[in-house]
């Protein structure tokens, strides 16, 4: 198996660390290959039969990267799956690779015969994409079963650990943007940082809503100062959601107040009116260059309302963009069935230029390396979010494609701060460029026609 030098420096770091840990690796390098590479050496002793590796991911879809990868890697090797529709285990297998929620289910008759005789058999865990679960209760499941062998693998560990993960261990190997673009793995893309102003109207709903707000957070959190003393802002939503649910069913009334305004104020920074029209303009000239472009509309606090914001908003964009006779525009959206979303992307992947309006998670697990530019219609506070989604237009396809890559935010909505930590996080790779909406169009029209001289100037 050829590795890159920076997966045989993660390899030797985590046999050092006495085959437990987690590599944080930027998307794209390659961290499945580093997790296939940990099973071939963990079993070269005693064989895979005595080892029984267990891969655990978050998806379907990772799950079925997860046996190609390593159908390709290590030929005649039996590879299980372990979801609602697969059932292997290792008395048919020599690895299992399962989705987390399937596997702790079956947990104890997938290890009966070792815990039997454990002098004589080993196990190990890989958890890929491990940020997803390592705070939830069914990760808390899946440890107690003592793994002598274990491998955490991530692009965005932190901020959700500072320094060690209970069943996995600490952070022994990190590769950055910065380390990827000096090998030449993350390829060099520019980032078009735009802000963009509500209408007068726009903004005194949204100063009358912010104040709203926060009187509301003030009766919220006297009332649950205890349940919520020290908890992350990423995960504030989440557990005032836990905490609304009252035990005869009803919701917590100041709670459920709060999200209602809460709804109401990511409305207007969806729907802002300059933000979506300069959103139009620049797929448009997208498409007109001939790219692919994918919009993201998603938040990582999405709850349901604001999900729905975010399909009517992108509905409403994908509208506009056909009727100026472009001639494929679709929405991926969580209300599609699986065989429509398949064919929703296998569509896209096609040639020619194309607009796929993101309203459902892309951020892991697909690989769509004929994505030239993304926008960022929806701007998020979180960092792993922002990287999970850039890093989706940066795998290096044929070519010497230069990514460009568009955040769309509001001036005054808190969404500004988005941009703060470019510079630092994605390093050598990026070229960012800090634009109102007035100079967003030409800069981003410029970097096209450097990439395609050939297209003319911009539209009319």
């Amino acid at each position: 198996m050829n590795l890159y030098q920076w997966q045989n420096d993660a390899l030797n770091a985590w046999i050092k660390a006495g085959r437990r840990g987690i590599v944080e690796a930027v998307t794209g390098t390659g961290k499945t290959i580093v997790g296939i590479a940990a099973i071939a050496e963990a079993s070269a002793r005693d064989g895979y039969r005595f080892l029984h590796p267990l891969v655990v991911v978050p998806s379907t879809v990772l799950m079925n990267q997860w046996h190609d990868r390593a159908a390709a890697l290590l030929p005649g090797v039996k590879l299980g799956r372990i979801s609602k529709d697969h059932k292997d285990t290792f008395a048919n297998s020599d690895i299992c690779i399962g989705i987390i929620n399937s596997i702790v289910r079956c947990l104890p008759d997938l290890f009966a015969h070792t815990s039997r005789n454990p002098s004589k058999f080993t196990t190990m865990l890989v958890a890929d994409e491990c940020h997803h679960y390592i705070d939830a209760p069914v990760f808390s499941r899946l440890i107690r079963y003592p793994f002598r062998f274990t491998l955490g693998l991530s692009a965005t560990i932190r901020p959700a650990i500072p320094f060690e993960v209970d069943g996995l261990g600490r952070i022994i190997y990190e590769y950055s943007f910065d380390q990827a673009g000096k090998d030449g793995l993350v390829p060099p893309f520019d980032l078009v940082n735009c802000s963009t102003h509500f209408t007068s109207a726009e903004e005194r709903e949204y100063l009358d809503l912010t104040d709203m707000i926060s009187d509301q957070f003030e009766k919220v959190f006297d009332l649950f100062r205890d349940q919520l003393r020290n908890v992350p802002d990423e995960y504030l939503f989440r557990k005032l959601r836990q905490l609304m649910m009252i035990d005869d069913e009803t919701e917590d009334p100041s709670i459920k107040r709060l999200f209602i305004l809460l709804f109401k104020r990511a409305s207007l920074c969806y729907r802002a009116t300059n933000k979506m029209s300069l959103a139009l303009q620049l797929i448009l000239l997208m498409l007109k260059h001939g790219k692919k472009v994918l919009v993201f509309f998603e938040r990582i606090e999405s709850t349901e309302e604001v999900a729905d914001i975010a399909l009517d908003t992108s509905q409403r964009l994908q509208k506009q963009v056909l009727s100026a006779g472009v001639s494929w525009c679709k929405v991926y959206h969580s209300q599609l069935s699986v065989a429509d979303r398949k064919l929703v992307l296998e569509e896209f992947k096609q040639p020619g230029p194309k607009a796929l309006l993101s309203c459902r998670s892309l951020d892991e697990g697909l690989d769509i390396p004929e994505i030239d530019c993304a926008i960022l219609a929806a701007s998020t506070q979180s960092r792993r979010q922002r990287i999970q989604r850039i890093g989706r237009v940066l795998r290096k396809g044929e070519g010497n494609k230069r990514s460009i890559i568009v955040t769309l935010f509001v001036r005054g909505s808190g969404d500004e701060n988005v941009c703060a930590d470019d510079a630092e996080v994605f390093g050598g790779p990026v070229t960012i460029h800090s634009q109102n909406e007035g100079g967003c169009f030409k800069i981003v029209e410029q970097l096209l026609m450097q990439q395609d001289p050939t297209r003319g100037s911009s539209l009319s």
